[in-house]
C-alpha cells in the first residue's frame, strides 16, 4: 500500500467523520427545534383554550365559539384539534391547514427528530353539558420545514467536504509526485547506475533530498571510477609482474638447466663411470623442464602473445581435458576478436580459466558450454566512419549442467568476485545465475577496447552473411 494511497484513504475517512459528526448535528438541532416549536404550539393553544373559559359568549353558543377559535390560527398549525360536543358527532379542526408538501422528508429523518406524541384534553361546561376539547400536537409541518433547512446544510457540508477532499488530492498529489521519481533513482543506484541523478523539485524538503542524492551518487560514481581504475592498475600490474617472472624462467632457468645438462653430458664423456649420477641429473634436468613450462604457462599463456586469444583458449582447454576426461567442453569462438586490445583479451583467459577451474573443483559437470561472439550497436560508425571502440561488446558466457548453488546462502568465493572486479574493471558488466541442481551460467560483457578496424570487420562480416542469405 504506497504512501499516497494511505493519506487519501486517512484524508477520505477524515471527511467521512466530518460530514457525519456534521449530520448527527443538524439531526440533534433539527429534533430539538421541531419538539420547541410543537411545545410552544400546544402551550399556546391550551393559554387560548383557558383565555376563552372566561369568555361570556363561549356559553351562549359553545360550539360555534370553540369552533372559530381553534380553527385557523397560527397557534393550531402543529397541532390537531378535535371537540367533542356533549352530543353528537365531534369535529376534527386545521384539516385543511395542514400542509402536504410534496417534498416529503425521508422515512429516517422523519425517525431521527419525530417526538413522541402527546394528547391533552380540556373539559368546557356548557348549557347543554360537558363538552372536551383534546389537543394533540402534530409535528408534521414542522419536520417539513426542518428538513428543508437540513437538506441544505446537508448539500453545504458534503460540498465542503468534497472542495476540501479535492483540495488536499491535489496538493498531495503534487507534493507526492516526487517520490516515485526517488524510488526510481534510489533504485538505479541499488542496481549500480550511479550516474542516475535526481531533478530539482519545488518543494523545499523534496529538494534537499534531490541534493543529497546527487551528491552521494556523484561520490559514489567517482568512488567507483576510483576504485575500477585502482582494480585495472593492480591487475595490470600482476600480468606484467607474471610476463616479467615467466620471462625471468625462460631466460634464466631454462638456460641454466640447459647449461647444466650440456655440462653433465660433456662430464661424462669424459668419466664414463660417473654416468649412473650424470642420467640422475639429466631426468632432474627434464622435470625442472617440465616444472618450470608449466609455471609458465600458469603466470603467463605465451601462445596468446604468440598465436592469440582463440589458439590459447584452445590449448588451455584440451590441457583441463587431460585431467577431466568426463566433461565434455565445447567453444565457439570467433576470429573477429583477436582485433580487441590486450587487456581484454588477457582478461577473457584469466576468466575461463578460473571458471574451469571451479568447474573441475566444485560443480561434477558432464558437459560446458564456452561462448565467445562481439556485437556492434546498429547506430555504431559504418565502414570510413570513425567510431569509438567501445560500440564494439564482447560476449562471454560459460555454462555447466552442474550442482549448481544457493546464491543466498554460499557467498560468492574469491574466483568469482576476481572475474567481477576484471569485469568492471574494463567498464563491463557480470552476471551469474544458479540454482541448486541447475547448473552455473556466468555471462560477460565488456567493450571491446581494439582498434576502429574491430567495428568495421564487424559490419563487413555481417554484411557478407546477409547477402549469402539472400542468395
Amino acid at each position: 500500500m504506497s504512501l499516497r494511497f494511505r493519506l487519501n484513504l486517512v484524508i477520505a475517512l477524515s471527511m467521512l467523520l466530518i460530514v457525519g459528526l456534521g449530520t448527527a448535528f443538524t439531526i440533534v438541532n433539527a429534533r430539538q427545534s421541531v419538539l420547541q416549536e410543537v411545545n410552544s404550539s400546544v402551550n399556546l393553544a391550551l393559554r387560548s383554550v383557558a383565555a376563552g373559559l372566561s369568555d361570556p359568549a363561549a356559553k351562549k353558543h359553545p360550539m360555534a365559539y370553540w369552533r372559530s377559535r381553534m380553527r385557523g390560527s397560527d397557534k393550531s398549525r402543529h397541532l390537531q384539534v378535535r371537540i367533542i360536543p356533549p352530543a353528537g358527532e365531534p369535529v376534527d379542526l386545521n384539516e385543511a391547514q395542514r400542509s402536504s408538501s410534496p417534498e416529503a422528508p425521508p422515512a429516517w429523518f422523519v425517525w431521527w427528530i419525530r417526538p413522541q406524541p402527546h394528547t391533552r384534553s380540556q373539559a368546557v361546561e356548557t348549557g347543554e353539558g360537558t363538552m372536551r376539547i383534546v389537543i394533540r400536537d402534530d409535528p408534521n409541518d414542522e419536520i417539513v420545514e426542518a428538513w428543508r433547512e437540513a437538506r441544505a446544510l446537508f448539500g453545504l457540508i458534503l460540498l465542503q467536504a468534497l472542495l476540501v477532499g479535492i483540495l488536499v488530492h491535489l496538493t498531495l498529489g503534487r507534493a507526492l509526485r516526487s517520490v516515485p521519481v526517488i524510488l526510481q533513482g534510489l533504485e538505479s543506484i541499488e542496481s549500480g547506475n550511479f550516474r542516475e541523478r535526481l531533478p530539482a523539485f519545488a518543494i523545499p524538503e523534496f529538494s534537499r533530498i534531490s541534493a543529497a542524492f546527487n551528491h552521494a551518487a556523484s561520490a559514489l560514481e567517482k568512488a567507483r571510477a576510483e576504485n575500477r581504475a585502482l582494480t585495472s592498475r593492480t591487475l595490470h600490474l600482476q600480468e606484467e609482474e607474471r610476463r616479467t617472472l615467466a620471462q625471468e624462467l625462460h631466460d634464466e632457468l631454462g638456460q641454466s638447466l640447459t647449461a647444466v645438462k650440456v655440462t653433465a653430458a660433456a662430464a661424462m664423456k669424459a668419466h664414463p663411470n660417473i654416468r649412473p649420477a650424470v642420467e640422475s641429473i639429466v631426468s632432474i634436468c627434464d622435470h625442472l623442464f617440465l616444472v618450470v613450462r608449466s609455471m609458465m604457462r600458469r603466470l603467463r599463456p605465451t601462445m596468446l602473445d604468440e598465436l592469440g586469444l582463440g589458439a590459447a583458449l584452445e590449448y588451455m582447454i584440451d590441457n583441463w581435458r587431460e585431467y577431466n576426461p568426463d566433461t565434455i567442453v565445447r567453444l565457439r569462438f570467433e576470429d573477429a576478436m583477436e582485433i580487441c586490445d590486450d587487456a581484454a583479451k588477457i582478461h577473457l583467459f584469466r576468466i575461463v580459466q578460473e571458471s574451469l577451474n571451479n568447474i573441475a573443483r566444485h560443480a561434477r559437470a558432464s558437459e560446458v558450454a564456452i561462448t565467445l561472439q562481439t556485437s556492434v550497436p546498429e547506430d555504431a560508425g559504418s565502414i570510413g566512419e570513425e567510431s569509438a571502440p567501445s560500440d564494439a561488446w564482447i560476449h562471454l558466457t560459460v555454462i555447466d549442467d552442474g550442482c549448481g548453488f544457493d546464491l543466498e546462502r554460499a557467498p560468492l568465493g574469491f574466483g568469482l568476485l576476481g572475474m567481477r572486479e576484471r569485469c568492471e574493471s574494463l567498464g563491463g558488466r557480470f552476471l551469474l545465475r544458479t540454482r541448486p541442481g541447475e547448473g552455473v551460467a556466468i555471462t560477460v560483457e565488456i567493450p571491446c577496447l581494439g582498434s576502429t578496424y574491430f567495428i568495421e570487420s564487424i559490419h563487413q562480416a555481417d554484411k557478407e552473411m546477409k547477402k549469402q542469405d539472400t542468395l
